[in-house]
């Protein structure tokens, strides 16, 4: 009997230690920093695109040079944040691999370690890209003889500090919550696929900026242009919805009584609308421009409905990365 219990015992997975009080407190705090990190970088995006697009209509150049600087300006704050946030997250990981017995089972982290590590991931690759494209916009800005504004003189730069859309980050995270309408989760997910998209289509551009792999841009555009579709689709469905239900809401109250108050959550659903709209109309332009681009260069254009990646990116599209979002998002939200 004892000797059928210890081979049990020892068929069993052994679970491993787990970090300590201290070390999963200070991960969290520095997965709080590392989403910080990521808004701040949203908003560098913001005042960049806002820029090209200004740029691009060739109007108010010196407006486009002024978001620019605002956006560096974001940009750097961000980036020293994430160096700072990824260098704790090491030394954190180190400590707790280094405290197990060698001898004993490995070390098990949380999962929610492994979150933070994603959302990393993602602000290091954001980091990247906007790098690349504000070096991209701040050269086009000097050939066409704009006066540059410096990132110290930026009017918004001191606006956009350390106060940084803390109402907005807020509202994200009370938007992302457990308490989200289904039509703020369609659109929240229409969200997500164009971030998906946008990625495709950049990568797409990148490929073609360096004169190689021609006929993988082409590939990564027909991608990024069926997650747009998709994308499209579901926001307006979700758009819809929501003016039905606002629509319902506002003509169910009492003509005479005092006005109906929609939740607060309602006002975080329109403006997650309200950005999701205002990138569909920013990535419509630029898989148009690099359409034309790589037709001239006579790339053969691979068709939507061909993408190897359609429909892997189709409807189960992120949902893993979703849920990681949502998870991190609504674990370090008391935070």
């Amino acid at each position: 009997g004892v000797q059928g219990a210890m081979l049990l015992s020892a068929a069993l997975p052994q679970h491993g230690p787990t970090p300590t009080p201290e070390l999963e407190a200070r991960m969290t705090k520095t997965g709080s920093a590392i989403y910080h990190a990521f808004e701040l970088l949203q908003t560098a995006e913001q005042n960049i695109e806002e820029g090209q697009q200004q740029m691009n209509s060739k109007k108010l150049l010196q407006s486009a040079s002024s978001n620019l600087a605002a956006g560096e300006a974001v940009l750097q704050k961000a980036t020293q944040e994430l160096a700072d946030s990824t260098r704790s997250k090491t030394e954190i990981t180190s400590s707790f691999l280094n405290s197990a017995d060698p001898l004993g089972a490995p070390p098990e982290p949380p999962h929610s370690w492994g979150q933070i590590d994603s959302m990393e991931r993602r602000a290091s690759s954001k980091v990247k890209f906007l790098q690349s494209r504000s070096k991209e916009l701040r050269s086009t800005l000097r050939e066409a003889g704009v006066s540059l504004v410096s990132v110290a003189s930026s009017d918004k730069v001191q606006t956009v500090g350390d106060s940084l859309n803390k109402k907005e980050e807020d509202a994200l995270v009370d938007f992302v919550s457990t308490t989200m309408t289904k039509t703020g989760s369609a659109i929240y997910h229409a969200f997500e696929l164009l971030q998906t998209a946008e990625q495709n289509i950049e990568e797409g551009q990148q490929q073609m900026n360096s004169k190689k792999l021609l006929q993988s841009a082409s590939s990564n555009l027909a991608a990024g242009e069926a997650v747009l579709q998709k994308a499209t689709q579901e926001l307006a469905d979700s758009t819809r919805s929501k003016t039905e239900i606002t629509s319902s809401f506002l003509n169910s109250a009492d003509p005479l009584g005092a006005p109906p108050e929609p939740p607060h959550s309602w006002g975080q659903i329109d403006s997650m609308e309200r950005r999701a709209s205002s990138k569909v109309k920013f990535l419509q332009s630029r898989s148009k421009e690099l359409r034309s681009t790589l037709r001239e260069a006579g790339v053969s254009l691979v068709s939507v409905a061909s993408s190897d990646k359609v429909q892997t990116v189709g409807d189960s599209l992120n949902k893993k990365e979703e849920d990681a979002l949502v998870d991190f998002v609504s674990t370090y939200e008391s935070h």
